[in-house]
């Protein structure tokens, strides 16, 4: 009898143990084993788009978000217009020729509301400001876009803050990769530089000996296409980049946009904003043209630009400009027609007046264009800048000189603080004066002649075997640079897309919406090292800006980073109420800031879930079933030590 009760004792000590115990136990949150919802990708149909599609659906399978891609081929627009799909991966090259698109350009067409290409739903109910007056996203852009003056370090910091307030509060893309330009060249060149480019490195420049084939070691012998018409204001439908190259070696702009997109005085040596759709230049003093026939020992004069921004403007090149004013010999005023004109000044040359404008048609105003001069400056082009034109020889070699003239090298007027020249361009003391292009349309003949020595530097494209070729060669040297293309994930915020678009508050972080939490727990479940070294032998640039790489100055100094951390993706699936445990949560969680998960030495704290709030009435209900138990085979014991009596 004692030995019973002593049981019946040790059974209830049990059950107060048990349920004691589940009133301080909290359990782990474990990583998505099932798929909460699916989500459509679109991408072309050729390579590596498929491929990059492939990875991104494996990854983000990771996080219980299952990935249904659609291929498409190029000439079916339908998606487009449409955007019926949830993510987009793209190359920015796929779309069009984004040559002369610039960062005002980009980010106006990308995103805001309106943009021809916003594929990413951004519209300004999202961020609306009733002090704006419209979305604080897209305020952001149209002062990037009208700010006065727009080389002003203001701008550039106003920019890095959108891009950061983009990112962050929106993410509408993840930016992947892009894919780096090269460039291979002799090993006893010294003081080249890919990024900043050849006449800009010129003044730095200078051989080391000779290599193999080298004749000369006053010159530098390049490989390019035939150039077509050296005049930039007509033809242009044959004009391209061997035209443009030559004109930026013979012409001068009057201000001058460095690769870092920082932009300087050149030809004019002030640029002022006297109003706000109005730029009054003022030129430098000692700049001549360079000797032409019998045109010699002509200044450049305010003469020169009216012309150039003239003729720009009536063959409809130049549509910034809306009406031009000549002050006096030395300064113009231009009223504009947009504000936002500062890169097409930048890459505006400026053309010998005295020279094109000989003979004028009947009013006595409008230059003839059918005067033989214009015939003649299309194949023998001549201006102010640093080289002229020496020699060209059919379809064989153009030849240029420097300019010894060239106010380029005058120490007089090359001083000005506010050009910063020689830290820009160096001293030209090195001996280098000639620079030979060789017409060589082909790609694999140019590449013959350079590792013949014949040529000192060319740049390479796919596949890239030479390329690693060289960089085993002790000769060769090679380097790269930004490319003007990039590729990105668009994540469509829409809220037609009932997932990744959807603006209801996260379940257990009130401040995110469910859409944002999802698009950053896809941003974070993204491995694009992983991608990069299985599709491109790890040879693409990682990117996390949502511009182009190369817009250098505009790229903010530290912009947010989703840096690939499962943990971290299934927390925000978490918050936005995906693989909740069965007892729910009390109250929101804590998220990590990005700086924390991109420290090397960021360790994931895994996130418990407390049942406290629940553990009383989980303990009456396991000690109401345990004691109904107990309670059951008490009652058999008695029944059969009554029998056992009888």
């Amino acid at each position: 009898m004692i030995g019973k009760r002593n049981k019946s004792v040790l059974v209830f000590a049990c059950i107060f143990i048990i349920g004691f115990g589940l009133f301080f136990y909290t359990p782990e949150v474990n990583n998505a084993s099932v798929t909460y919802f699916n989500l459509t990708l679109k991408a072309y149909a050729y390579n590596p788009m498929p491929d990059i599609a492939n990875l991104i659906k494996q990854q983000l399978l990771r996080i219980g978000i299952n990935v249904e891609i659609v291929l498409e081929s190029i000439p079916n627009w339908d998606w487009w217009f449409y955007r019926d799909f949830d993510l987009r991966y793209f190359e920015i090259k796929d779309i069009v020729n984004l040559r002369n698109l610039y960062l005002v350009n980009m980010i106006n067409s990308f995103y805001r509301e309106n943009g021809s290409l916003n594929d990413f739903g951004y519209d300004i109910t999202m961020d609306y400001s009733e002090s704006l007056g419209t979305g604080i996203n897209e305020w952001m852009i149209k002062e990037i876009s009208s700010m006065i003056p727009p080389m002003s370090q203001e701008r550039y910091e106003l920019c890095w803050e959108w891009q950061d307030y983009l990112m962050g509060n929106f993410l509408p893309c993840v930016p992947m990769f892009s894919e780096p330009d090269y460039i291979a060249y002799w090993h006893n060149l010294v003081g080249f530089n890919y990024t900043v480019g050849l006449t800009h490195s010129w003044g730095n420049m200078w051989w080391d000996g000779t290599h193999p084939g080298q004749v000369l070691t006053n010159e530098i012998i390049i490989a390019d296409e035939e150039w077509k018409n050296l005049n930039p204001l007509f033809n242009l439908e044959i004009r391209d980049d061997a035209d443009e190259f030559i004109n930026d070696l013979i012409l001068d702009s009057l201000i001058v946009r460095d690769s870092d997109f920082s932009y300087w005085p050149h030809l004019a040596q002030s640029l002022e904003y006297i109003a706000d759709d109005q730029i009054r230049f003022t030129l430098r003093d000692g700049i001549y043209w360079q000797d032409y026939g019998v045109f010699t020992n002509n200044p450049l004069t305010a003469n020169d630009v009216y012309f150039t921004l003239y003729m720009s403007n009536q063959s409809g090149i130049s549509d910034w400009i809306k009406n031009i004013t000549k002050v006096d010999s030395k300064t113009i005023d231009v009223s504009l027609n947009y504000y936002d004109c500062i890169d097409d000044i930048a890459e505006f040359k400026i053309l010998p007046e005295h020279f094109l404008n000989q003979t004028q048609e009947i009013d006595g105003i409008t230059p003839d264009i059918t005067h033989p001069s214009w015939t003649e400056y299309a194949s023998n082009c001549f201006g102010t800048g640093l080289f002229k034109l020496e020699d060209y020889e059919g379809d064989i070699e153009t030849t240029l000189k420097l300019n010894q003239d060239s106010w380029r090298l005058d120490s007089t007027i090359t001083n000005d603080p506010a050009l910063d020249y020689i830290r820009r361009y160096g001293d030209y003391s090195n001996g280098l004066d000639t620079l030979t292009i060789r017409i060589m349309p082909d790609g694999n003949t140019a590449l013959y002649e350079f590792e013949a020595g014949k040529i000192d530097l060319i740049e390479i494209d796919r596949p890239f075997d030479k390329r690693d070729q060289y960089l085993c060669d002790p000769t060769k040297y090679v380097q790269s640079k930004p490319a003007q293309h990039f590729g990105i994930l668009a994540l469509n915020m829409r809220e037609t897309r009932s997932h990744i678009g959807s603006r209801e508050p996260c379940p257990l972080a009130p401040d995110l919406t469910v859409g944002l939490a999802i698009r950053k727990a896809i941003a974070y479940a993204i491995n694009k090292q992983e991608i990069s070294e299985i599709i491109f032998n790890d040879e693409r640039m990682i990117i996390d800006h949502p511009i182009f790489p190369h817009f250098g100055k505009w790229l903010h100094p530290n912009i947010i980073r989703y840096c690939h951390n499962l943990d971290v993706a299934n927390l925000y699936m978490l918050a936005a109420g995906f693989d909740l445990p069965w007892c729910g949560q009390s109250g929101p969680i804590d998220l990590p800031d990005w700086e924390e998960v991109c420290n090397p030495d960021y360790e994931y704290e895994r996130i418990t879930i407390s049942v406290n709030d629940y553990a009383f009435l989980v303990f009456l209900a396991v000690f109401s079933v345990l004691t109904s138990i107990q309670l059951v085979v008490l009652k058999k014991l008695t029944k059969r030590r009554e029998k056992n009596e009888k």
